[in-house]
């Protein structure tokens, strides 16, 4: 039986060889936790940073955009604007309201504003719909409007919106139906980002102990054997009673102990020895772990599957992190603390100026006339977007 003081990972009975690999593995993975750390304390720090800064300016912004939609809603009753020029004032407050909605720091209530939207819509329908025939051409437009509002093309037949013209009540529940479904649907994406990474690096983990020299094909990992080897859960006991929070009376480590003990349980959760025996390292110095050569075998795997697992969740902080502070991070925290903050002050003024620009349309284009101006530049311009695109093949 070997002996492993979980401090120095020491045997006497080990080879020498066997102990210096054992010795270098966790002194790799003590470096790379600490790596990791640290750089994700850089993140958070200047994420709090950014947040100080950038998000009152953000906020601003969003508001400014609010009242600039509602600005562009209240042309839509006007029965002067017609044809592309209404199609493009839809597609203009579609942008802005998308513009609003991906801004992870709007404090604005989107769907009251597409609600506003859609009612003028209905009402709009409902007033042409009276002793009218639709055509053809009639539906393709009702239904070009439409998937201009919601976003995303209207995929019903014209006997179904037929139906949604001539009846508003019905026109406002399949609209407020649609968003509804996109609003789960936008739930469910987040979630499938948040464990994208995870699933992948478990994946990618399970290989590495496949993998290994000492584990054949048939064998399970290492980490999960090493846990539920009644050793370990003798580790575990002692820890939970060291660590278990009702122990203490002072608030502050109370509160402490209470991340300890989450941290614990999750080890427990996720068969992690080596979580075990990093909470041991730091509360438990002296404990000591005897193992035999198989142990040590399944621990010199776990080992390694932590240094891939810390590698690569380095990678991703540094890479291909999808949280926002990471997002965040690769934006704006290049260079040094001078330059991020050359480059924070640019986006402040950046910001100002754009709020700034947003209140003056609203002071600006009071009158049809005034909007019909802007509303033909945006449409000789899709004009022209949609010939360059046919002139170079890819438009379809």
């Amino acid at each position: 039986m070997t002996t492993v003081t979980i401090s120095a990972l020491t045997s006497t009975d080990a080879s020498p060889k066997q102990q210096k690999k054992l010795r270098q593995l966790w002194a790799d993975v003590e470096k790379k936790q600490q790596r990791n750390q640290r750089y994700q304390a850089k993140l958070d720090k200047f994420y709090q940073e950014f947040k100080q800064q950038i998000e009152p300016l953000e906020q601003e912004v969003c508001f400014a955009t609010e009242a600039w939609i509602r600005h562009l809603i209240a042309f839509v009753p006007r029965k002067s604007i017609k044809g592309k020029q209404r199609e493009s004032l839809y597609e203009w407050i579609e942008e802005e309201l998308e513009i609003i909605e991906s801004n992870p720091f709007n404090p604005v209530n989107t769907r009251d504003l597409r609600e506003t939207f859609t009612a003028l819509l209905v009402e709009r329908s409902e007033s042409e719909a009276q002793g009218v025939a639709f055509s053809q051409e009639d539906l393709n437009q009702v239904r070009d409007e439409l998937s201009q509002i919601l976003g995303e093309p209207v995929k019903i037949s014209d006997e179904e919106l037929g139906v949604l013209v001539t009846s508003p009540e019905k026109l406002q529940e399949f609209v407020f139906s649609f968003l509804d479904e996109k609003a789960r649907e936008s739930a469910d994406d987040e979630a499938e980002d948040a464990t994208f990474y995870f699933d992948d690096f478990f994946e990618q983990s399970q290989q590495a102990g496949e993998d290994d020299d000492h584990v054949s094909d048939d064998q399970p990992g290492g980490a999960a054997i090493l846990f539920d080897d009644k050793r370990m859960a003798k580790l575990y006991r002692q820890l939970a009673k060291l660590l278990h929070p009702d122990r203490e009376r002072d608030p502050a480590k109370q509160a402490e102990k209470q991340g300890l003990m989450q941290q614990l349980s999750q080890a427990k959760k996720d068969k992690d020895p080596l979580a075990l025996l990093l909470l041991a390292q730091r509360f438990l110095p002296d404990h000591e772990l005897a193992l035999d050569n198989d142990m040590l075998r399944h621990l010199e795997v776990s080992l390694k599957a932590k240094v891939t697992q810390l590698s690569q969740e380095y990678e991703a902080l540094q890479h291909g992190g999808k949280d926002m502070k990471s997002v965040i991070w690769h934006r704006f925290g290049g260079g040094n603390k001078a330059s991020r903050q050359r480059v924070l002050d640019k986006y402040r003024y950046q910001l100002i100026d754009g709020a700034d620009e947003l209140r003056t349309q609203c002071e600006e284009i009071t009158t049809v006339k005034e909007l019909q101006n802007h509303l033909k530049v945006r449409v000789d311009q899709r004009i022209q977007l949609e010939q360059v695109f046919m002139d170079s093949g890819l438009f379809m």
